[in-house]
């Protein structure tokens, strides 16, 4: 799969190339924005102990306002944004 990332072979979307973060429903998350987005692969284990792997595109990372050690990473798994508790990546791998 990583020699398809690598390689620009995707199929074609109408998606944008860069989707546009918008206003989100996180109040207790303090955001500051990337200045690159990165694609990443990522292995994340959920709070149920399921684990995944998916291929993300990074642009914010948070911590949580009232206990600032919550570390957040924001970013879009598709053309949803989501966020991932920093505890909880088993892998972040920067694609080229």
């Amino acid at each position: 799969m990583n020699e398809y990332i690598a390689s620009g072979r995707f199929p074609s979307t109408e998606l944008p190339d860069v989707p546009q973060r918008l206003h989100h429903n996180f109040p207790e998350i303090e955001w500051e924005d990337k200045a690159e987005h990165e694609r990443c692969l990522m292995t994340y284990c959920d709070a149920s102990g399921q684990t995944s792997i998916r291929t993300v595109l990074v642009v914010s990372t948070g911590h949580t306002i009232d206990n600032p050690n919550v570390k957040w990473i924001g970013g879009f798994d598709g053309p949803q944004f989501k966020t991932w508790r920093q505890d909880r990546i088993i892998e972040l791998e920067v694609l080229p």
